[in-house]
């Protein structure tokens, strides 16, 4: 409710309306945009995300 800016529980109830399809959908797009900006990290900076760097011997 303090994110949405809702003053009273009953309020926020009449437009809180979510379907587990809305879900899904919400993560999949947060999944996505992890994925585009690790890719581009990786662009820019050329570091893979995931894969562990060789040591160096010295």
């Amino acid at each position: 409710m303090s994110i949405s800016g809702h003053e009273t529980r009953s309020v926020f109830d009449r437009y809180n309306i979510v379907s587990e399809t809305d879900l899904s959908r919400a993560a999949e797009q947060i999944e996505q945009g992890k994925k585009l900006e690790r890719e581009k990290l990786a662009s820019e900076f050329g570091v893979q995300f995931g894969v562990e760097s060789p040591r160096s011997v010295a």
